[in-house]
């Protein structure tokens, strides 16, 4: 691919007369300008990735969230239904980085992931960290773990499941 180089002045004309352009510019550029302490060099947005742990809480907080799932026969909940800590109501969406958890159609709503189900059964190991960039998961690590190295203890649910709780089909997933 070829690079270029160019002014500030140039890249205002291109935004003026040519503004789907400018938005495939800078997607280009952004991809291009990724790293873990820069900047980007359009709008001076941090450019930064993070690493999200699996802890304790966050799987204390499926296993809430598994237990109303369980109550109601219905694989859909709202985080206020959980019974959170404030630590785990504020960290709640991380498991999402992990696929335990998914957003439901519903404004609000969530639900269990096959693989959450499995990995609470203790079927499933997951990588112990992701790393996301805006919000979304670039990298894996490689050290991964069943639910019993994370807490304790394993299997953390009842390992008897006669349906995965009225799954919901991928068209109700954001």
């Amino acid at each position: 691919m070829d690079t270029y180089i160019i002014t500030r002045e140039q890249l205002t004309a291109i935004v003026n007369k040519h503004p789907e352009e400018y938005i495939l510019l800078t997607r280009q550029i952004q991809a291009q300008s990724v790293s873990e302490d820069d900047s980007c060099i359009l709008c001076g947005a941090a450019i930064q990735k993070y690493w999200h742990r699996l802890t304790p809480v966050l799987v204390k907080a499926l296993a809430k969230a598994y237990a109303v799932v369980n109550a109601k026969g219905k694989n859909y909940f709202s985080k206020n239904e959980l019974d959170l800590t404030h630590s785990e109501y504020g960290n709640f969406q991380k498991l999402r980085f992990h696929a335990l958890i998914a957003k439901y159609k519903t404004k609000g709503d969530w639900c269990i992931t096959r693989r959450g189900f499995r990995f609470l059964r203790g079927d499933e190991q997951v990588p112990v960290r992701v790393q996301t960039f805006r919000n979304r998961v670039v990298d894996h690590d490689k050290e991964i773990a069943f639910v019993g190295k994370i807490i304790g203890t394993e299997p953390y649910v009842e390992t008897d499941f006669e349906r995965e709780l009225n799954e919901p089909d991928q068209t109700q997933l954001i």
